[in-house]
């Protein structure tokens, strides 16, 4: 009788580091489970200010997010404002917005988001837009 062999923990795949920055718990929370059970990283944010003050303390490019997902309507700093200010920073970081709205998609793109998702909006496609932002930087 053969037994598999198991996989060293260190030659495993690591988990995508993601950011989610939302201002409403119960959305954020759920989130959080959700990209979690996809095999995400997620770290979580309330507001576009905790995700800058984090950045800010971040000590190397291995411990930065591989991509930011956040909330356009949040009450210190839209989306666009975290986006403007990962840009001025310097800090090439695919991120995502979600909205309610479609009024800002195109100031968000040519801003540099690398997608919208617009709210309500399943799961599984949060996931592939993650991914697909991961994949293309």
């Amino acid at each position: 009788m053969s037994s598999s062999p198991s996989v060293p923990n260190d030659v495993r795949p690591t988990a995508r580091r993601v950011v989610l920055v939302d201002d409403d718990d119960v959305l954020r929370e759920l989130l959080d489970t959700a990209l979690t059970r996809s095999g995400f990283e997620p770290q979580v944010f309330a507001s576009g200010r905790e995700l800058l003050q984090h950045l800010e303390s971040v000590a190397s490019e291995s411990q930065m997010p591989e991509a930011v997902v956040v909330d356009y309507f949040m009450p210190d700093l839209t989306g666009l404002d975290v986006l403007r200010e990962l840009t001025a920073a310097g800090r090439n970081i695919p991120t995502i917005v979600m909205s309610g709205s479609e009024e800002h998609d195109t100031v968000l793109l040519a801003a540099g988001a690398r997608a919208v998702l617009h709210k309500p909006f399943r799961v599984v496609d949060l996931c592939d837009v993650v991914t697909q932002a991961i994949n293309d930087s």
